[in-house]
């Protein structure tokens, strides 16, 4: 394969690139999409163009010239001071092949794409426009007399190309998959898991608990007067108060202990490996983490009922609320039950009757 060509598309990547964005920009759905041509997406189509220009040379030694900024490192350009230019040959035996360096760039971009909230058919079409744009490039810069080795040479350059395009369409849809996975375990409002998964887990834990005879706790934790925030400072408010339970009872979990989001203010923390003793040291290590605790209301919330503590904040025009104390319930398997729905049941139980009993309270 021809090292002209090669060379051709190498010292052609600045151009490239801005004939690429221009296009884009020309034809962004939104503002904030012309935004997302960001410095590290387009070091990686830099990456992708300078590496599929060496995988088209072979064995070849490339010669083109890139300027400061416009490609990775990686690829072995050399600049001097104030962006001047050098010219260098590129190593003809990387220690990793161009063509999976090339891999390695699209796999970030598939995966920035996604999570900058490109449809699919967006990302798609940026290599579309990619293609033009190295197509027109070398056209425009090809010598009448040298378009038979550009014509003979432009298979395999479509063949890279396309091979490249679907690693970043592949990582996008693997990052959406991922993504889709994430949020379908796990309670949007507080990040930990939701209650059908904590459905799913409670079974698997105590069916091992089951075949190993170690003991599993479950932990019901509901937020004391919740609807008093609610309607004093407003939903909002509730819900910051919300992830703030959440995120002490995260906090307040060892690794393998499984904290879920039960229901509007109710939580379910399941204990595995540990005996009901051991539990409460858990539920009142979450009631002391919740000591003191505050939220700044959200906008708006600043309507004030009676009874309900807050600081005001003149200057700033901010009030900080209490986080609200938590009752907790506790059960134990084998103890107290030994199927879900009757350590639920049992753990519910034990919840109400720390409400029954003036609440801030941890019964089992």
């Amino acid at each position: 394969m021809s090292i002209r060509i090669a060379n051709l598309l190498i010292s052609s990547t600045d151009e490239i690139v801005r004939e690429w964005i221009a296009d884009l920009r020309a034809s962004a759905r939104t503002e904030i999409h012309k935004k997302l041509l960001l410095p590290d997406v387009v070091s990686n189509i830099t990456i992708l163009i300078a590496n599929l220009a060496e995988a088209v040379a072979g064995n070849g030694t490339l010669t083109g010239v890139m300027t400061t900024g416009s490609l990775s490192e990686a690829l072995s350009a050399e600049t001097g001071a104030a962006g001047m230019m050098r010219t260098r040959p590129l190593a003809t035996r990387p220690l990793n092949s161009p063509f999976v360096r090339a891999e390695h760039a699209m796999v970030s971009y598939g995966r920035e794409r996604h999570d900058q909230g490109y449809d699919f058919h967006e990302a798609l079409f940026e290599f579309v426009k990619l293609r033009q744009a190295i197509f027109r490039q070398l056209w425009a810069r090809t010598k009448p007399e040298d378009y038979g080795e550009l014509t003979a040479a432009l298979p395999k350059i479509v063949l890279l190309f396309d091979e490249l395009m679907m690693v970043a369409m592949e990582s996008y849809y693997e990052t959406a998959v991922h993504d889709l996975e994430k949020r379908a375990i796990h309670d949007p409002l507080t990040q930990i898991f939701n209650k059908e998964y904590f459905g799913m887990r409670l079974s698997e834990e105590l069916r091992r608990a089951l075949r190993s005879g170690d003991p599993l706790t479950l932990a019901m934790i509901d937020m004391d007067e919740l609807k008093k925030i609610n309607d004093t400072f407003g939903h909002g408010t509730g819900d910051r108060v919300i992830r703030a339970v959440a995120t002490a009872i995260s906090d307040s979990c060892r690794r393998g202990d499984v904290p879920c989001r039960y229901g509007g203010d109710e939580f379910m923390v399941i204990l595995p490996g540990t005996t009901k003793a051991q539990a409460r040291v858990f539920a009142e290590r979450v009631v002391r983490n919740l000591r003191g605790m505050t939220v700044i209301a959200a906008e708006g919330g600043t309507k004030i009922a009676n009874g309900v503590g807050f600081e005001s904040d003149q200057t700033k025009k901010t009030l900080v609320v209490p986080v609200p104390t938590v009752s907790v319930g506790i059960a134990s398997f084998p103890d107290d039950a030994r199927n879900p729905e009757a350590l639920v049941a049992k753990a519910d139980i034990a919840l109400y009757r720390a409400k029954r009993e003036g609440r801030n309270r941890i019964e089992s």
